[in-house]
C-alpha cells in the first residue's frame, strides 16, 4: 500500500475540487481528528472509500551504519 503525506493529500483535493486551499485543509485536518479521537474509545474503524483504521504499535526507530 502507498503513503499519501497529508500535504499531497491536501494539494490532489484542491487541484480536483478546484476549493480553496484553507478549506481543504481544515476539512481534512477536522476529518483527522475526529478519527483520532475516536481511536482510544474503539479498537478500530472503517470508513468507507479509505479502508479500516486499527491503531499501530509506535515503532522503534533504528538508525544503520552505512
Amino acid at each position: 500500500m502507498a503513503t499519501i503525506t497529508k500535504k499531497e493529500l491536501i494539494d490532489r483535493i484542491t487541484e480536483n475540487t478546484q476549493a480553496k486551499r484553507l478549506l481543504v485543509k481544515a476539512t481534512i485536518q477536522n476529518f483527522l481528528d475526529e478519527v483520532i479521537s475516536e481511536l482510544p474509545v474503539r479498537s478500530a474503524q472503517t470508513q468507507p472509500d479509505y479502508g479500516h483504521i486499527v491503531p499501530g504499535s509506535n515503532r522503534n526507530a533504528v538508525n544503520r551504519a552505512g
